[in-house]
């Protein structure tokens, strides 16, 4: 992750966390030395994680991209993936977007079943 994405990723992460839900650092790669793939996977977002909705923790994954950079075809999908089968997912250009989506979801107003951009 680059240095920009980085803080950008820093200051989004603590406002979800104010909203209540938790995100982790998802690093995916290959480590040729021990001969093993760590994260989960090609496309997996850079943050994975849970947000309270309705008394139920949801996943919640969040990619985050500078303005500018877009997203990779494997990277959408997944995110794709993870708004179909009912959870969160998000793309973080700025934290007003990320704290408009926390909002959306606090307010009843969270598009379900899309990606949020």
């Amino acid at each position: 992750m680059a240095r920009k994405e980085a803080n950008l990723a820093s200051k989004c992460n603590l406002l979800i966390s104010e909203y209540g839900g938790r995100v982790r650092r998802n690093n995916v790669g290959y480590d040729r030395e021990k001969k093993m793939s760590y994260g989960l996977g090609v496309g997996s977002s850079d943050f994975i994680g849970w947000m309270p909705v309705s008394d139920r923790a949801v996943i919640l994954a969040v990619e985050y991209k500078t303005p500018g950079v877009r997203t990779t075809e494997q990277q959408r999908n997944f995110l794709e993936q993870v708004a179909k089968a009912g959870g969160i997912a998000i793309i973080g250009r700025g934290a007003d977007q990320i704290r408009a989506a926390m909002e959306a979801l606090k307010n009843g107003t969270y598009p379900w079943g899309t990606v949020y951009e």
